[in-house]
């Protein structure tokens, strides 16, 4: 079901479910290896912390869609685990899976797509996420997508 939708329908689906956002994924240069050229993506303009526990979902922006690309889990807060990502996303240190998740995002903002990320709080989140991806099906999740 990860099909674009437009700005109105995916502005229904977080209000009616309880999506808000909550972050902007950038580029911005390595803070750990400042040379030119090296760039990874980050997060930024956090919005406040509800609370812990939460389903979120990377979303690819483009004037005319949005799309739901990645659906994960905090069992705390937020930026505990957009910080996380980040450290995945490094080329020397971070995870095989972070470091793809990074090329995906490096390579449509290549092209002029941006990407955000929205959060539902949830109390089981494991379970949330699971759900989530089961509907949705995003193609950057591969566990529980078919």
């Amino acid at each position: 079901m990860s099909t674009p939708m437009t700005h109105q329908q995916f502005d229904a689906f977080c209000s009616q479910n309880d999506f808000r956002y909550y972050a902007d994924i950038e580029i911005a240069p390595s803070r750990k290896y400042p040379a030119p050229g090296v760039v990874r993506p980050a997060f930024r303009k956090w919005r406040p912390e509800w609370s812990t526990g939460y389903v979120y979902l990377w979303v690819e922006e483009d004037p005319a869609s949005k799309t739901i690309k990645y659906i994960g889990e905090a069992g705390g807060t937020m930026r505990a685990r957009c910080k996380q990502h980040e450290a995945g996303f490094r080329s020397t240190s971070g995870s095989p899976t972070g470091k793809k998740l990074a090329q995906k995002i490096l390579d449509g903002v290549a092209i002029g797509k941006r990407y955000r990320v929205y959060g539902q709080s949830a109390c089981a989140p494991h379970s949330a996420q699971n759900r989530w991806i089961a509907i949705i099906q995003p193609p950057w999740n591969t566990i529980g997508v078919s």
